[in-house]
């Protein structure tokens, strides 16, 4: 019985539904996982489907991909335009360059500061564990 739980668990992860990976982790007894990683295992299941999926969910995946790609550069264009406008203002090449700094910063930023609370938290369960 619980062999056949793990598997449900299993496939549930490779087929990207985290409703049924919640129900088969709680069925498992264990912890389940949070709304967060549940809303990241959606938004996977979104951009990458599962293998033999149709063309137009592949397809649709891609164009989310670049959808989100596009916004954040929006946002660095504007951001690099706003910085800027009281300097005199930037080019429109100018401020897309900046525009594209800024995301990359901030994405190495949010990157270094997630591996660090990453690694506390592992730190913090294994002193759990051993007490």
């Amino acid at each position: 019985m619980q062999l056949r739980r793990m598997a449900e668990a299993s496939l549930a992860l490779a087929e990207r539904r985290p409703d049924d990976l919640k129900a088969a982790v709680e069925k498992l007894g264990q912890q389940a996982p949070s709304s967060r990683q549940l809303f990241m295992l959606r938004l996977m299941g979104l951009i990458a489907p599962s293998p033999g999926s149709s063309l137009l969910l592949r397809a649709r995946g891609g164009l989310i991909l670049v959808g989100i790609v596009v916004v954040l550069l929006a946002i660095g264009y504007g951001l690099a335009l706003l910085i800027t406008l009281p300097f005199g203002g930037a080019s429109t090449w100018g401020a897309g360059f900046l525009g594209l700094a800024i995301i990359v910063i901030a994405l190495v930023v949010l990157g270094v500061l997630g591996k660090r609370k990453q690694r506390a938290a592992q730190a913090k369960a294994r002193a759990a564990r051993q007490n």
